[in-house]
């Protein structure tokens, strides 16, 4: 069978980046390719987001592209949140017997016997709130569409499998659970070199939050509850916030202005890919307290890198994290604060802790999350 894959979000990135959408999109895709002798794979897209131009580098060698021309990005932008497209084939100019849609929504076929869509949650049904009101529109009207219209919907945790019945209606028997995984070659316990340590302005120890710096991340109530750990824990561990500023984050930059007065926190803005495995292994704790999350990656790459983690028991976290993570209230200060002063007060909680993350990991697998796919590609 021809299968088209969306690349859509590779088309958007110099390099894969290590967490998010694009990393899931590359991670299946790659697998996919290596897995199934059955089928033939082309990636799709619009050639207006190949900026720049050398984002074929972030595919597998001899990846064959099918790419849509000579549409004005805007009109395509304007198409796709308010009107109806065209069928795929005709944009195309290709038929095919599947696709794969990795961006959350569906786009009419006159052909394909099947179409395949990911949804990676539903956030903005819980927290819309913490969506910007265009993409909040677009999500409200396209993510219900398509997943009632589409044959099989790819998702990433149970957690938003049963998301999905609860919420849409969605046949469970229609839901593909493909979970994220961690890379154990890339991410394990790596030096944190000086050189490393001066580029990021890292002290001796500290504590990790890495990630987008935004709302939903529930960082103003991390670094609230910092600021309430006892002084000799927050002279020892300086609180390390990594990660690139994401929208609306008034509240935050207030809580780290406030938490200063008697905190130390160092914000490291955008932590380059080949680094993030030595912050995280230079951590003496990671903290991960989201409000919600489809999956929460960071948990398993720094399980990865032996840093014992502390994350939200919420949404998909506790999935994610199994019995080796320490699960805190979200929307309690004092329930973060607790967790982390009696993780770093306990060597053996820590330890056993370490131990147990490196076989949560072993729980997820890029393999058997695309040999799902290509099971029901193949029914």
């Amino acid at each position: 069978m021809k299968i088209l894959y969306e690349g859509t979000a590779l088309f958007k990135n110099k390099r894969v980046p290590q967490a998010g959408i694009a990393h899931y999109v590359y991670n299946i895709y790659k697998n996919l390719i290596e897995l199934d002798r059955q089928n033939d794979y082309e990636v799709f897209g619009l050639n207006f987001f190949g900026k720049p131009k050398d984002f074929k580098v972030n595919f597998p060698k001899g990846t064959k592209f099918n790419l849509i021309q000579h549409i004005p990005g805007k009109v395509w932008n304007l198409s796709n949140r308010r009107l109806a497209l065209p069928p795929m084939e005709t944009m195309l100019g290709k038929k095919a017997d599947a696709f794969i849609y990795t961006q959350f929504r569906l786009y009419p076929s006159l052909f394909a016997k099947k179409r395949f869509v990911v949804i990676y949650d539903i956030a903005f049904e819980h927290y819309p709130e913490y969506i910007e009101k265009k993409n909040l529109q677009y999500l409200l009207r396209r993510v219900p569409e398509a997943a009632k219209k589409s044959d099989k919907i790819i998702t990433i945790s149970e957690f938003t499998k049963n998301d999905l019945v609860k919420k849409y209606g969605v046949d469970a028997s229609k839901i593909i659970v493909a979970h994220c995984a961690v890379d154990p070659y890339k991410f394990k316990m790596t030096q944190l070199t000086a050189h490393t340590r001066e580029k990021y302005k890292l002290p001796k120890d500290y504590l990790l939050y890495l990630g987008t710096i935004e709302p939903r991340k529930n960082i103003a109530n991390l670094v609230r509850a910092y600021s309430k750990l006892p002084k000799h824990i927050k002279d020892q561990y300086p609180l390390v916030l990594a990660g690139g500023g994401g929208w609306n984050d008034d509240e935050i930059k207030l809580a780290i202005e406030y938490a200063r007065k008697d905190s130390q926190i160092i914000q490291t803005g955008y932590v380059e890919e080949k680094d993030i495995p030595a912050l995280y292994s230079g951590a003496e704790l990671f903290l991960y307290p989201s409000h919600f999350e489809g999956f929460g990656m960071q948990i398993l790459e720094a399980m990865a890198c032996d840093t014992p983690v502390l994350t939200a028991n919420n949404s998909s976290l506790p999935e994610v994290g199994g019995d080796a993570a320490y699960y805190v209230d979200d929307k309690s200060i004092d329930s973060m604060k607790n967790g982390i002063e009696k993780i770093l007060e306990s060597p053996k909680l820590r330890n056993d802790m370490v131990k147990k993350g490196k076989q949560q990991i072993k729980n997820f697998s890029w393999k058997e999350s695309a040999q799902k796919i290509i099971d029901a590609i193949n029914v």
